[in-house]
């Protein structure tokens, strides 16, 4: 979230809040004892504003996902993250479009998804969901994430609220391809992902983990329009 924040999109703003119950380990004890008083999850959930969201920062599949419409749910929802080390994050109320897009290689499809809808039924076969400005900037978004950590499979989730795509989560090392979830949509996928595995052997395209940020933070730090960067 740091990261696209510093690069400038439209990021909800999102706080990393310490763990409930920490390790049983003599430095957390330590650490806890020096700064949980710094800590006041009621006056960080007031700035933000209501309603929030709060969610496992390695989270997948919806896992431990609650929203939070007022302070009992906030200590209620903090209360049962026992031992996770959890995001709060502020929520888009209103918003018109759910987008996923998958990213695979350089291939991006965005899908428009339901969360309210059983997970055979989530992805809404619908090409026409977004304009052309608006599904370009799905699709850019999605890209340049994967270009700064370099991932080349990826999914991300974002928000169309008016004229701003809000993206929400955008870390999933593992994105959800199964046939039961993306029935219609399963066979790009298929073929995407056969595609860029056949690009990578028959290139010999090695594997960089290094990531090199200074280009992508020169271009956030100019005074070129959101569209421009």
């Amino acid at each position: 979230y740091c990261a696209m924040m510093r690069l400038g999109l439209n990021i909800p703003e999102t706080w990393l809040i310490p763990p409930k119950h920490g390790p049983d380990t003599e430095k957390f004890r330590v650490t806890a004892a020096k700064y949980h008083d710094m800590f006041d999850l009621k006056e960080i959930a007031e700035q933000i504003g209501y309603p929030l969201y709060m969610k496992p920062f390695d989270g997948g599949g919806w896992r431990g996902v609650s929203r939070i419409d007022n302070e009992h749910d906030l200590f209620r929802s903090y209360d049962e993250s026992l031992q996770s080390l959890m995001h709060l994050q502020a929520g888009i109320d209103n918003y018109d479009i759910f987008v996923r897009s998958l990213g695979i290689g350089p291939q991006i499809i965005s899908l428009r998804y339901d969360p309210s809808q059983p997970m055979h039924g989530r992805y809404v076969i619908d090409h026409g969901f977004l304009d052309e400005k608006r599904g370009r900037e799905a699709v850019v978004i999605t890209k340049l994430i994967n270009a700064f950590f370099r991932w080349d499979f990826n999914s991300c989730e974002a928000l169309l609220q008016g004229d701003t795509l809000w993206p929400i989560d955008f870390a999933n090392a593992c994105p959800d391809v199964a046939v039961t979830s993306l029935h219609y949509y399963f066979p790009w996928a298929i073929k995407a992902l056969v595609a860029w595995s056949i690009y990578c052997l028959v290139s010999d395209r090695p594997m960089s983990i290094t990531m090199d940020v200074d280009p992508y933070f020169k271009i956030a730090d100019s005074e070129r329009s959101y569209e421009e960067k």
